[in-house]
């Protein structure tokens, strides 16, 4: 298991193990405390210094990469005014 992570970590994978993260050296910032999270992917730094966010499901899919925090609040705030139409 420990040889998955030992490969360079990438941003192609559908699962966590395929995408060789791991997760200690992630910077999480939200959860649900069900396994859900969102970290930060700190080996993919921007020349701009923002790092790709990951949001992670509940078995350790990637279920959507956004490139920075500013695109995961925004496509967040456009999901909440859908759902307010």
């Amino acid at each position: 298991m420990i040889s998955q992570f030992s490969k360079a970590p990438s941003l192609d994978g559908e699962t966590e193990l395929n995408a060789h993260i791991y997760l200690p050296h992630m910077v999480h910032f939200g959860t649900d405390f069900a396994g859900k999270l969102f970290y930060f992917h700190p080996a993919f730094v921007a020349p701009s210094g923002e790092m790709p966010v990951i949001f992670r499901g509940q078995s350790g899919e990637i279920v959507k990469t956004y490139e920075n925090f500013i695109e995961l609040l925004r496509a967040t705030l456009a999901r909440l005014k859908r759902q307010l139409q």
